[in-house]
């Protein structure tokens, strides 16, 4: 299994902070947000010299948003490929943002049609693409998510499992919902959820995460791992140091 971490760069000096922690505390890479590339026009070189020597930490992969309507998802998505391929990512996380509203009268059909051609040319490149289930999205619940993969082919896209959404869209049993999307899941997102139903540390929370990590370990699972830190009010050391020792707990990161 790899193990990477990912965070906002909600202040300027955060981007660059976020990989020498990342490599401080072990963590095999970095899925990185569009803070951390979109300034830099998607142009991996200028990536790479922003970040030199820890620029490879980005072998985590990118999160991109698209934005609402999946029509005009092809028109960027070279774009994000190419330089995730750049800066030696091979997966791509898409968090979606669509709703109901969004659909048009294909629906669905539509929907799935995109993502699976998007999924063949980044198979083409030697990447992967990955939907992440999110709150508020036609991606919310567990029925939500077996309806959405009933269109799709999971040569073509994977689902990245994000364990707080999947609480805010009241799936309670985290493990068993992994069981059942077991043939789609190439990407987790492991992160904790409060009683007030705010994002926290890692072992902080109400959700049961060790039963997320019991249930990859019986599966073998060798994709990415990805602690989605997204805790408000602490610092990006305090996140990450949390993070580390919550995974040093259960094995899976070195000291």
């Amino acid at each position: 299994m790899n193990i990477g971490i990912s965070r906002p760069s909600w202040e300027e000096r955060d981007s660059e902070q976020i990989f020498r922690l990342a490599h401080e505390y072990k963590f095999d890479g970095v899925q990185i947000k569009p803070q951390q590339y979109e300034p830099l026009g998607l142009d991996a070189e200028r990536f790479k010299e922003q970040y030199g020597d820890l620029a490879y930490l980005a072998r985590g992969g990118i999160i991109v948003y698209p934005g609402s309507s999946y029509r005009t998802w092809a028109e960027r998505f070279s774009s994000f490929l190419s330089f995730a391929k750049g800066v030696g990512g091979k997966q791509i996380c898409i968090c979606a943002g669509v709703r109901e509203r969004d659909l048009d009268s294909d629906g669905l059909k539509g929907f799935s049609g995109v993502l699976n051609e998007l999924g063949r040319q980044a198979n083409g490149a030697g990447a992967v693409i990955s939907l992440h289930n999110h709150a508020d999205t036609i991606l919310e619940s567990i029925d939500d998510i077996k309806r959405i993969f009933e269109h799709i082919d999971p040569a073509c896209c994977g689902l990245t499992f994000d364990t707080a959404h999947a609480a805010k869209g009241g799936i309670e049993d985290l493990a068993g919902a992994l069981e059942q999307f077991k043939p789609f899941v190439n990407n987790i997102h492991l992160k904790d959820l409060s009683g007030d139903g705010k994002f926290c540390l890692l072992g902080r929370g109400t959700l049961d995460l060790k039963s997320v990590l019991h249930k990859l370990s019986e599966w073998d699972y060798r994709e990415w791992l990805i602690v989605d830190e997204e805790t408000a009010g602490v610092s990006v050391r305090e996140a990450f140091a949390g993070s580390a020792a919550f995974l040093r707990e259960g094995g899976l990161l070195g000291s």
